[in-house]
């Protein structure tokens, strides 16, 4: 990945991006409202199911000595979270108080890429903003942005054992030898103050099974970039979340080898 994206590539390992906002919690907005929402969409997206509610997220402007909790893990008591599906899988509308949020996943070999999510982001968090407005009185407030992009690489494509790490991101594995035994998991995470934009992005790597297809392992790669919409020098939401995908994009560009980089553009 760089500026450039992932939909010029032959072979790209994505599977999924995430395009959040977390925004002040409404007293006014309810459960019903959100039905009422998914009515207005539901021949587009005709599959809904409750999850619960996702817990309140703060991004602190100074150090960050430890932790970074990641959007959807922590469960909130109160009301729940409405996941809307496209026909085809392809997309997710998740919305509840104080969150609305963007999936697209990969369910074949096209990527629709960065721009196509981004404008499906700001069409339907529009819509949201009008239906909340109009049901509510209210206008909805953005405090913190979140882009989040997973990648899936697969056994046999780039690595063939974790000792391999080292060749696939040089930028984040030096030799994994060790002479008493063979490595044989990986779960690493990595965390940086970005320098352009207030936000941190979070890289993680982890051996895992492929969701689809259990036997396969995979190296599972997030990467989350988050900031506040309240620090001082913070962006504008759409510029935001355009500074935090090219930071998402760049590190990985960054981190990667070129021979994996040259695999996943289909040049080797």
């Amino acid at each position: 990945m760089s500026a450039e994206s992932h939909g010029q590539w032959n072979r790209p390992p994505i599977i999924e991006v995430v395009l959040a906002v977390q925004f002040d919690e409404l007293p006014e907005l309810g459960n019903g409202h959100l039905g009422r929402f998914w009515a207005e969409i539901a021949d587009e997206y005709p599959s809904a199911d409750d999850v619960p509610a996702m817990g309140p997220v703060d991004e602190p402007e100074g150090d960050l000595p430890y932790g970074f909790p990641s959007l959807g893990l922590r469960a909130s008591a109160g009301h729940s979270r409405l996941r809307m599906t496209s026909g085809d899988g392809t997309r997710m509308i998740q919305i509840q108080n104080g969150w609305f949020v963007v999936n697209w996943t990969r369910r074949s070999d096209e990527y629709p890429g960065y721009e196509n999510v981004r404008n499906l982001f700001d069409q339907m968090f529009a819509k949201f903003e009008r239906f909340v407005k109009a049901k509510t009185g209210r206008g909805v407030r953005p405090n913190l942005w979140e882009v989040t992009y997973i990648d899936h690489i697969e056994h046999g494509s780039v690595w063939k054992s974790l000792s391999d790490l080292p060749r696939v991101f040089p930028g984040l594995f030096g030799s994994s030898r060790f002479p008493g035994g063979e490595i044989e998991a990986v779960d690493s995470t990595w965390t940086w103050k970005l320098s352009s934009i207030p936000g941190r992005l979070r890289v993680s790597v982890q051996l895992a099974r492929d969701s689809a297809e259990s036997e396969k392992s995979i190296l599972l790669v997030r990467s989350t970039a988050r900031g506040s919409l309240d620090a001082p020098g913070a962006l504008a939401l759409g510029q935001a979340l355009d500074d935090g995908r090219a930071s998402v994009v760049g590190a990985f560009k960054t981190m990667a080898s070129k021979e994996a980089l040259d695999y996943w553009r289909g040049t080797t």
